[in-house]
């Protein structure tokens, strides 16, 4: 049976606007769509939680949007808060004014977790993926563990997320096991 979509409810279409407001300026002037599809769609094998798609200029004759993003219910409903608002921001990344035409941004991250397990972070241009993860550990090393209690204000969801992660060691001030540059 073919996916049924709707219009997002506000909560999404205030999220996106806090996050347009807050990480994507360039994206204040675009026109985008929000919309809820009703089961997320498989892309080889895996789970799309959501997907941001860029309307034609033919289409945009028709439809008076710039982009469509839409976000399965079904998962949507599963995601915590910081799920919920790390997929909104996710898809607006993919959005982009260039020159003041629609166009789309892709990943900066394509590869298994096996390969970076083995390899480290190996590809031309992982300079930029290196130092997010490297941003993470130094957090985690400032705060001292991922139970202090000084934690107000951050956000516990990623930082148990790092400390499973790597069990604690980055989170205890140890060095973690794997490649870099």
């Amino acid at each position: 049976m073919p996916a049924t979509y709707e219009p997002a409810p506000d909560e999404i279409i205030d999220l996106a606007r806090e996050l347009i407001d807050l990480y994507h300026e360039d994206l204040a002037d675009a026109r985008i769509g929000l919309l809820m599809r009703d089961k997320a769609a498989t892309s080889n094998g895996m789970t799309v939680l959501g997907k941001a798609k860029k309307l034609s200029a033919d289409m945009r004759a028709y439809l008076p949007y710039d982009f469509i993003i839409w976000i399965a219910t079904n998962e949507w409903e599963a995601l915590s808060q910081m799920q919920r608002r790390a997929l909104v921001d996710h898809e607006l990344y993919h959005c982009r004014l260039k020159n003041g035409e629609p166009a789309l941004r892709g990943h900066d991250i394509e590869e298994f977790n096996c390969i970076i397990e083995r390899y480290g972070y190996w590809w031309p241009g992982a300079e930029g993926s290196v130092l997010a993860t490297q941003r993470q550990f130094w957090f985690l090393r400032r705060v001292g563990s991922v139970t202090a209690a000084n934690l107000d204000g951050v956000n516990r969801d990623v930082i148990d997320q790092i400390g499973d992660l790597f069990d604690g060691d980055a989170a205890d001030g140890g060095e973690a096991a794997g490649g870099a540059l």
